[in-house]
């Protein structure tokens, strides 16, 4: 079962973007649409209105469906002021035939991390300062946290703002509410991580093929957010496969939010984990391996930084 945490986790850190066909055409050189201009305006609004808020609670509801695996999860969330990079999720998750619990809690400092299953409870704990030196070493292509557990949703967005770009947006409803719908597409830069195989025809804008992506990974995003407040209703993560049926897609990861509240009162306690006689596994480095990055040595990060909000 322990496998199918990790799993959970690389589904939770994969970022993707599409064409409903088979056969995709890369952006070339050229002057944007209205419609990518309209995306790209609204997305840059949504961005600042992550920021908004002294805190968010909610609920939340999590679909994934890779490695041959099934995972549904629901509970709840909870965003911190801006800048401060806290956050708690907590989710009791169906894999299969089993039941599971997933805690994590960042108070900026630390991401703690609490598994049980089969009756048989963990305690994991990630540097936070270790994992943002990874980032930044990254550099900009893949310099972003893609998960929930270290900021939240600003820095889950910050790592859709490097990896793609927002091609169009639509009206729908959901439970009764108006939403915009923002389409997501990789960025010339991502997909030439993914295809380095194809890359004359990434670099002069023809034709690519998005079967040939890694098996996990979706070849376009979809953000819903509410058309009052911005603040996201849904995040699919989506690929296109072939049946019997023909063409279709499928939806590899999916983000429901529900039951908004925004600039609640929230203590900074609630983001660090209780005391536990649970022994504790330092998880850094393989937290950020997961995030497809290189550890930083331990003593490249020590050196004392500014006290303050991290954005």
């Amino acid at each position: 079962m322990a496998h199918r945490f990790s799993s959970l986790s690389a589904a939770c850190c994969l970022l993707a973007a599409i064409t409903s066909g088979r056969m995709a055409a890369a952006q070339a050189q050229r002057l944007p649409s209205k419609a990518e201009t309209d995306a790209e305006h609204l997305w840059r609004q949504v961005l600042v209105a992550l920021d908004q808020h002294a805190s968010v609670r909610c609920k939340l509801y999590q679909d994934v469906r890779t490695y041959d695996q099934h995972l549904l999860g629901h509970g709840a969330y909870v965003q911190g002021p801006p800048g401060y990079l806290w956050s708690s999720l907590e989710l009791a998750i169906k894999v299969d035939e089993a039941d599971a619990i997933v805690q994590q809690r960042c108070d900026g400092e630390r991401l703690w991390i609490f598994r049980s299953n089969d009756n048989l409870p963990r305690l994991g704990c990630v540097d936070v300062k270790r994992v943002l030196e990874a980032v930044r070493a990254a550099g900009r292509e893949r310099g972003a946290v893609p998960s929930l557990g270290i900021g939240g949703l600003p820095k889950l967005f910050d790592s859709l703002d490097k990896g793609f770009r927002f091609t169009d947006v639509r009206t729908f409803k959901i439970d009764q509410q108006p939403v915009y719908a923002l389409r997501g597409e990789w960025e010339k830069e991502r997909l030439l991580r993914w295809l380095p195989q194809q890359k004359e025809a990434i670099e002069s804008g023809g034709a690519v093929d998005l079967t040939k992506l890694p098996p996990p990974i979706p070849d376009h995003v979809l953000i819903y957010v509410g058309a009052t407040d911005l603040f996201p209703r849904r995040i699919e993560y989506r690929r296109a496969s072939t049946s019997q049926q023909g063409p279709q897609e499928q939806t590899l990861l999916l983000l429901s939010f529900s039951k908004i509240e925004f600039d609640q009162p929230v203590d900074r306690r609630s983001f660090a984990f209780p005391s536990s006689p649970l022994p504790v596994t330092d998880e850094t480095d393989s937290y950020i391996r997961n995030l497809g990055l290189t550890p930083v040595p331990e003593a490249a990060s020590a050196a004392p930084t500014a006290a303050g909000p991290t954005r």
